[in-house]
C-alpha cells in the first residue's frame, strides 16, 4: 500500500549506480523513457504511472498494480485461447495502442510478456522502456530494439519507423493466440531472415481449420512486409476484426 494515497501499487526500482554507469546506459535509458512515455498516457488498457522518483540508493517508477497474470501465461497454457477471448484480447489491444499512437507514443515491443490480463478480463499493456515518440530520430535499425519474432521488418533495416511496427507486432500476437506458434520461428538470424524476405504461412493451413479462413485476410495485411501496405493505424485493424468478429462469431 502506498502512503498517502491508500492505493495498493507496484514498484520498479532500479539502483543509481546504473543510472549513473556509462558501462549500462540502455538500461538508464529504459528506465527513464518507460517512466516518462507511459507517464503521458492514461487509458484503461495502460498501465497507469502515478510517480517517477530518486532518492540516495534507487530511482523508482510507482505504477498501477494489476491483480492477474501475464498473458504469457495464458498463450503458453496447453489448452488453446477461444476465437472469442482472443477477440477480446485483440480489440482491448488496439485501444490502447491506438490511444497511445494518437499521443504521438509509439511501444515497439508489443509480446505477450509486455501484456496484463486482469482478474476481471482487462488487458492492460506495460514496459514502455523502449518507446520512442514517432518524431524521434533515435529510430533506425543501428540499435535494433524489440524482441525477435514480434518486431518489424523495418525494425531490422534502415528505415523510419512508425506506429505501424505496432501494428505489425499485434499481427504477429493475433497470429499466436489463434494458431499456437508465432508466423517466424527460429534462431533470432532466422527470424530475422523471414519477417524481412519469408511470407508467413497462412494462419487456416498452420492450423489446419477452414473456420480460422477468415482471418487470413487480416493477418495478410497486419503482416504486411511494406509499413505502407499494412495497416495504417491500430483503429483501423481493430474496425476490420470488429467486422470479422461480427460475421463470425
Amino acid at each position: 500500500i502506498y502512503p498517502g494515497i491508500d492505493r495498493a501499487v507496484a514498484i520498479k526500482t532500479i539502483h543509481r549506480r546504473l543510472l549513473e554507469s556509462s558501462d549500462d546506459l540502455s538500461v538508464a535509458a529504459r528506465f527513464r523513457v518507460e517512466a516518462k512515455a507511459a507517464g503521458r498516457l492514461t487509458h484503461r488498457n495502460i498501465v497507469q504511472i502515478y510517480q517517477f522518483g530518486e532518492d540516495d540508493d534507487f530511482a523508482y517508477i510507482v505504477m498501477e498494480y494489476v491483480a492477474g497474470r501475464n498473458l504469457r501465461d495464458y498463450v503458453q497454457a496447453p489448452r488453446k485461447l477461444e476465437v472469442s477471448q482472443v477477440l477480446c484480447v485483440m480489440m482491448q489491444l488496439l485501444d490502447g495502442l491506438h490511444y497511445a499512437h494518437e499521443r504521438g507514443i509509439v511501444h515497439r515491443d508489443i509480446k505477450p510478456a509486455n501484456l496484463l490480463i486482469a482478474d476481471d478480463g482487462r488487458l492492460k499493456i506495460t514496459d514502455f522502456g523502449i518507446a520512442r515518440t514517432e518524431t524521434s530520430n533515435l529510430t533506425r535499425a543501428s540499435s535494433i530494439v524489440g524482441s525477435p519474432g514480434y518486431i518489424a521488418p523495418e525494425q531490422y533495416t534502415d528505415r523510419e519507423i512508425d506506429r505501424r511496427v505496432d501494428v505489425f507486432s499485434a499481427g504477429v500476437l493475433l497470429y499466436r493466440m489463434l494458431s499456437g506458434t508465432t508466423p517466424f520461428v527460429g534462431t533470432d538470424d532466422a527470424i530475422m531472415y523471414k519477417i524481412v524476405y519469408e511470407a508467413h504461412k497462412p494462419l487456416s493451413e498452420v492450423t489446419n481449420d477452414t473456420a480460422l479462413k477468415p482471418f487470413d485476410a487480416v493477418l495478410d495485411r497486419a503482416l504486411a512486409k511494406d509499413p505502407a501496405q499494412r495497416y495504417p493505424s491500430a483503429m483501423a485493424m481493430r474496425t476490420a476484426l470488429l467486422a470479422l468478429a461480427t460475421e463470425t462469431l
